[in-house]
């Protein structure tokens, strides 16, 4: 019933409006088509597309009235709306008037505008209805005059900042429930001024109290306590509140996260927090796959439950199938172990690999801490374990290697798997000890960068640059695992080559990987629509049985690709071929996987 009396209602609105002479279709047989013009003098360019664009007749222009009573009502509408523009503006002493010419079935409307002088800021004062430390109005006065000056011209949204500015200050010195009463704006029409009063209320300095959660479904309210960034009885800043949503939403627990105070207390005595959240499902079941000429089919199945025991833990298991390796892995987070921003991971994976170079079955494990430092930083130490059968070509044998793995990663790109701006840089460094019959100790180190730039913010092209380096400190290559040397090649390393395909082969064909490794690619990335881009690129490389790599012998490899961008990645076709291509190797290589390739 009520959605049939909303109709009628619009309806009825719509045929009286219509009936009045507002707008009509494109036929003028009975009314007037609108011609509309501004006449501006002595104006900066912004303020006159600021006024353009508020001008309710400049939307309507070309369209057809039927009354010209309904026109003229608009006209003097637009006068009002335009004046509080230029007022805004500094200009208090602008005259304004209209011309308009009709004829057949067509009504010309010019406004006149003469902007005349820009009024400035005289006497600026600022008025607190409580008392503060004089450090602190000493800081609102400093701040005061360096977002608004005298002689500076009379723009709202300058005064407005202003005013901003200085409750945030407040805000941000013990007290949250500052606010700002009405601010008096005097405008003198003789000297062409204005005297601006800030009145301020400044509330009560307070206690953090009480955080009360509502919304909580499955999470403990126990462990998002541990989020809080202050103690209990610190004095409150406003910084406090927002860097506990970000904290909260930075979970992937919830949806919506709204964190406010409570009622105002007396000065001094604690103030509740009352935060509202939304959660969000915890379990979720994962799909890939992946194509490439070197290592085949690829299918991958996750399954993952990201609020584990409600403490925000995330246990996952994946199982990997494709004609390269066969996988189950399982993992365990444990995030803001002993300390915010510090999470435990413990990992263990058991399969078995058919690569060019070798086949393995392997057992691997890992714990260990990682540490954020901020937004971009971040490091890890742990431990591992990895027993693996290799067999190489006629040979097999059987290791059992300890390591301590350090990490360290930098990242300051714009998007995870489509990123336009931004450097990413991770570093790896591995002390490993062989401690099965030849016992030795060997050190793995590898540094990868990325970098991507736009000429411009709504530029179509996106230049992506990647670079690897690599060496391993230790016995000569015929003693390392064979599984734990440097191999180049294929649609993650150096494209138009097969999978482990560059550096030495043995007489039998098969690759021998090396001790170092030296890669870059560049790739300039173009969306031609919503859906599509294009991708043209050039990558070179090569693997080395030095423990350094030498830079000489580069294989290079040229290609182009199509990106199909979905909601949440773009899937990625590539197709390339190597231009140094010796005997024996691919003429084309073809590579098909979910998001960008670096």
């Amino acid at each position: 019933m009520q959605r049939i009396a909303y109709l009628t209602f619009f309806i009825v609105t719509a045929f009286i409006e219509s009936a009045a002479g507002t707008v009509l279709a494109n036929d003028c047989t009975s009314g007037w088509r609108l011609g509309y013009s501004l006449d501006i003098r002595d104006l900066p360019e912004n303020t006159v597309s600021l006024l353009q664009s508020t001008s309710s007749l400049q939307e309507r222009n070309g369209n057809c009235f039927r009354s010209l009573s309904r026109l003229s009502s608009l006209i003097d509408q637009d006068k009002e709306r335009l004046e509080r523009v230029l007022r805004s503006e500094g200009y208090y002493s602008a005259l304004m008037d209209s011309r308009i010419q009709r004829g057949t079935r067509r009504v010309d409307v010019t406004l006149l505008i003469s902007a005349g002088p820009v009024f400035t800021i005289g006497d600026i004062n600022l008025i607190t209805d409580g008392s503060i430390a004089p450090s602190l109005q000493s800081k609102l006065q400093q701040l005061l005059s360096a977002t608004l000056s005298g002689n500076s011209p009379v723009q709202a949204l300058k005064i407005i900042g202003a005013e901003q500015a200085l409750i945030t200050l407040l805000h941000e010195n013990g007290y949250p429930y500052a606010d700002a009463l009405e601010r008096d704006v005097i405008i003198d029409h003789a000297s062409r001024s204005a005297s601006v009063n800030f009145k301020l209320r400044t509330g009560p300095i307070v206690l953090a109290g009480q955080v009360n959660f509502q919304g909580l479904v499955r999470t403990q309210e126990q462990y998002l306590q541990r989020l809080v960034p202050w103690q209990k009885g610190d004095i409150l800043f406003r910084s406090h509140l927002i860097t506990f949503q970000r904290r909260l939403q930075d979970t992937g627990l919830f949806s919506l996260t709204t964190v406010d105070l409570g009622p105002e207390p007396s000065a001094g005595q604690p103030s509740s927090i009352i935060v509202t959240v939304e959660e969000v499902p915890h379990r979720r079941i994962e799909v890939g796959a992946g194509y490439s000429t070197g290592e085949g089919f690829e299918t991958e199945f996750g399954w993952q439950n990201k609020n584990l025991n409600g403490r925000g833990q995330i246990l996952s298991a994946y199982a990997k199938v494709g004609e390269s390796e066969q996988s189950l892995e399982g993992n365990w987070t444990l995030p803001h172990f002993r300390k915010y921003d510090q999470t435990l991971l413990l990992d263990g994976k058991i399969g078995r690999e058919v690569r060019p170079a070798y086949e393995a079955r392997f057992a691997e494990t890992y714990i260990g801490l990682e540490r954020k430092f901020n937004k971009r930083i971040k490091a890890s130490l742990g431990a591992a374990t990895k027993t693996t059968v290799n067999q190489q070509e006629t040979l097999e044998d059987t290791f059992f290697l300890a390591g301590l793995p350090l990490g360290f990663a930098y990242d300051s790109s714009d998007n995870l798997f489509d990123p336009s701006m931004g450097t990413r840089l991770t570093l790896r460094v591995q002390p490993t000890m062989s401690v099965i019959d030849d016992r030795y100790f060997f050190l793995i180190n590898e540094l990868k960068a990325t970098h991507y730039w736009k000429p411009a913010d709504d530029s179509w092209l996106t230049v992506a640059a990647r670079a690897r380096l690599g060496n391993i400190v230790g016995p000569n290559l015929d003693r390392l695992p064979i599984s734990e040397r440097f191999f180049a090649g294929g649609g993650g390393s150096v494209r138009g080559f097969s999978y482990q395909r560059l550096g030495d082969i043995s007489d039998s064909g098969t690759p021998l990987g090396g001790r170092s490794v030296a890669e870059v690619a560049l790739e300039a990335r173009t969306r031609v629509s919503e859906r599509f881009g294009l991708v043209g690129f050039v990558d070179a490389g090569n693997v080395y049985a030095e423990q350094y790599p030498k830079f000489s012998n580069i294989r290079w490899g040229v290609g182009v690709g199509v990106r199909y961008f979905t909601d949440f990645a773009p899937i990625r076709l590539d197709i390339a071929t190597p231009l140094n291509r010796r005997d024996g190797e691919n003429k084309i290589a073809l590579y098909i996987s979910i998001g960008q390739s670096f």
